[in-house]
């Protein structure tokens, strides 16, 4: 039985060593850029698809849970727009009235899908002057001229959570 006790024994275990940690280094670094960097790229660069109409939104690139607040909220502004330009006397409490029904779509999944496309369709997202920004570790703002939208690592995967209004570029 042989016993690793020469010096060149050693040194060709450590730099096994070595080169298994460099390895394991590397390994780690190309995940965390996926994870935290190339990800949510290329969910940016989906949306913009989608807003050219390019392409169609997956279910799997959204979080419709997450999403629901925001579309209502959405609606609730539409309808209250809608009803003052029609002058009736008290928009608020009109739109209000209507929001329940208004906002039923957002229950089924493949409704809220293409009512999200449409919405992104009317959102213009020009490829030069859209912008990713990080607010926490997990969580991104995309940011164009006119509008923003909020994309979230749920679950292991970068999902559109949010589309309520932010302060745009051309305010910065």
């Amino acid at each position: 039985m042989y016993i690793v006790t020469s010096q060149k024994r050693l040194k060709q275990i450590t730099a096994l060593v070595i080169v298994c940690l460099v390895t394991l280094g590397g390994f780690a670094t190309y995940q965390y850029f996926q994870r935290y960097s190339a990800q949510p790229q290329a969910l940016m660069a989906r949306i913009q698809q989608v807003s050219t109409q390019s392409t169609e939104l997956r279910a799997t690139d959204v979080s419709a849970e997450e999403l629901r607040d925001s579309v209502v909220a959405i609606v609730r502004r539409e309808l209250i727009e809608q009803m003052s330009a029609s002058n009736i006397p008290d928009p608020v409490t009109s739109a209000e009235r209507l929001l329940h029904e208004a906002t039923d779509f957002v229950e089924n999944e493949k409704v809220l899908m293409h009512w999200l496309s449409a919405y992104l369709q009317q959102t213009v997202f020009p490829e030069g002057r859209t912008e990713l920004f990080e607010e926490t570790g997990s969580v991104r703002q995309i940011r164009s001229p006119s509008d923003c939208v909020t994309i979230a690592r749920i679950s292991g995967q970068w999902r559109l959570v949010s589309l309520t209004a932010c302060e745009t570029l051309d305010s910065v």
